[in-house]
């Protein structure tokens, strides 16, 4: 009889640790259940209303989505940028923006803690925009890097 039970158990609590992330998976708006129409349809395009709706819909269903005001725009209007990253880079979202910022402006950074800030960030941006999660040759990022400090000093 006790065999009997612990087996009824193990099956219970199998099926339970199967069901339970069916049951916690997150339930995201489409763009045709939000604004009517899918993306990309012929004569149909979403007004600046209809997208910060369904881009904050989109935020408070997601623990990956992340919505900063970048500024207004020409109309008047919040300008919206989406962060768009796992829940656990999320987390570190303040420490990425405090290395960018300081990397950026070159604030009181030493050759040391620039290297290391880099160290920190590389990772994320490579794994991201890569495909096979690599970095590109040290010479063409060198030169990468040059140019486009070449284009920031303009």
């Amino acid at each position: 009889m006790t065999s009997r039970r612990t087996a009824a158990f193990v099956v219970v609590a199998a099926l339970s640790a199967c069901l339970l992330p069916a049951q916690s998976a997150l339930k995201i708006t489409s763009p045709k259940e939000a604004l009517g129409f899918n993306l990309g349809d012929d004569y149909q395009v979403a007004n600046y209303t209809q997208l910060e709706t369904y881009w904050k819909k989109l935020a408070s269903e997601s623990p990956r989505m992340k919505l900063e005001s970048i500024g207004k725009t020409e109309e008047g209007r919040e300008q919206w940028m989406a962060i768009i990253t796992s829940p656990e880079n999320m987390k570190k979202l303040a420490r990425y923006k405090e290395i960018a910022g300081k990397l950026a402006h070159a604030e009181g950074v030493s050759e040391q803690e620039a290297r290391g800030g880099l160290a920190e960030l590389l990772p994320n941006v490579v794994d991201h925009f890569t495909p096979d999660g690599r970095l590109p040759p040290m010479d063409q990022l060198v030169a990468s890097i040059d140019d486009y400090q070449r284009r920031l000093d303009q």
